[in-house]
């Protein structure tokens, strides 16, 4: 959570936990706003920490005066 006017990185690490390359976009939201996405591969195996820089000066506010982000990713429960 942050508030308004400030300068916030969301750090998001990834692993592929499978046996095939992968390649998806990730999203990072805030209050059904996207802030940023971002088209990631990743080898078998791989790890990788993908950081988004969000500005919250103009972003609008929830009731309380904090400002909620998070990340859609996909999730694959086999590979084929």
């Amino acid at each position: 959570m942050t508030g308004k006017e400030y300068l916030n990185n969301i750090t998001v690490t990834l692993q592929n936990q499978g046996d095939f390359p992968e390649s998806f976009n990730i999203t990072v939201r805030a209050n059904a706003t996207d802030i940023e996405t971002k088209e990631i591969t990743l080898a078998s195996g791989n790890m990788r920490v993908i950081i988004f820089k969000w500005n919250t000066t103009s972003a609008r506010e929830l009731p309380e005066g904090w400002l909620i982000a998070e990340q859609k990713i996909p999730t694959y429960l086999s590979d084929f």
